[in-house]
Formats: structure tokens, sequence, C-alpha cells
């Protein structure tokens, strides 16, 4: 996909439930994990991994605290922020990530 600078989802990795911590790693799946994010480029090489959040938070907040969530908000990222032409066309599409709806 011409301008897309890579794919993101996040997957519940299995763990013992830590001392002390409550449901706080507790998943909706029903069991104690951490969420493992990615994103992939369209060469199938991860470009940025993050591992640890509690297994209780939603993709959406993961990638919401994230250094790259927090870069997009304030306009800081290594990624380009213009727009680019289409190959055979005049049309203008920005760059984008692709991702599932959380």
């Amino acid at each position: 996909m011409h301008n897309c600078c890579g794919a993101i989802d996040g997957k519940n990795i299995r763990i013992r439930c830590p001392n002390q911590s409550g449901s706080s790693f507790f998943n909706s799946k029903g069991y104690f994990s951490i969420v493992l994010q990615a994103v992939a480029d369209a060469y199938h090489r991860f470009r940025i991994v993050r591992v640890g959040s509690c297994g209780r938070s939603a993709d959406s907040g993961v990638f919401s605290n994230s250094q790259l969530g927090i870069n997009m908000r304030t306009g800081n990222t290594p990624f380009p922020r213009s727009v680019d032409r289409l190959p055979g066309s005049e049309k203008e599409s920005q760059f984008f990530f692709i991702g599932d709806n959380a």
C-alpha cells in the first residue's frame, strides 16, 4: 500500500499473576497477561515494539500511552508528515498506519 508506514496491533501474552497486582493483569479473555504491541513494515520487519502494559489495558489505551502515540499527538515522529502523490495519479494522500478498530 502506497504511503502506509506500517501495520499496528496488540497481542495478549499469558503470564502468571504477579504478586499483589490485583486484577490489573487480568484481561477480558479470562486470563492474566501483558500486552505486546508492535508495528510491522511491508517487509515483515518489526519497526516498533512495546511490551509490558497490563493485560486489562485495551489496545487503544496501550497505543495512547506509548511513545509512538505521544509523539503522533505532538507531531514529533520520524515518519513523513507531508502528503505524497499516488503513482499514476494527481491525487495526494497522507502517510498512515493500518490496524483493527481498536
